[in-house]
């Protein structure tokens, strides 16, 4: 699971009712964001904006009414989803035309020293 989406669950904190489940979640963010910063496996850009928007969402969560705030959570939700499928298509199309280019400068070059009448270390056959 994507850390940028375990940030959504940050408006549970004022809406649920119990502090044990209000506890477990505000370990479970403290622990994503200090971990984030901790072991390097996210880039630091992408741990601050992360911290950042925990702060944001409690900020709208703690001053706002229940309905606000669960619809912010779900609002963001949505929206990073919707970036991990734009910029995962968009990778998508990246990669293929990267392979098709070296896919045809590979082919081109076998070509030409197949036809040129000279091999591939550009010596004249025997």
């Amino acid at each position: 699971m994507e850390p940028l989406l375990r940030v959504t669950v940050t408006p549970l904190l004022f809406t649920l009712q119990t502090k044990i489940a209000k506890g477990l979640v505000g370990m479970a963010l403290a622990a994503g964001v200090v971990l984030s910063f901790a072991t390097r496996l996210v880039p630091v850009a992408l741990a601050g904006a992360m911290a950042a928007l925990v702060a944001l969402l409690a900020c709208i969560s703690r001053y706002s009414a229940a309905r606000t705030s669960l619809a912010t959570g779900i609002g963001t939700w949505l929206g990073i989803t919707a970036l991990f499928f734009l910029t995962g298509a968009a990778a998508d199309v990246t990669s293929f035309s990267f392979s098709r280019t070296r896919t045809h400068l590979s082919c081109e070059s076998a070509d030409t020293a197949a036809f040129s009448g000279t091999s591939v270390s550009g010596q004249f056959p025997t």
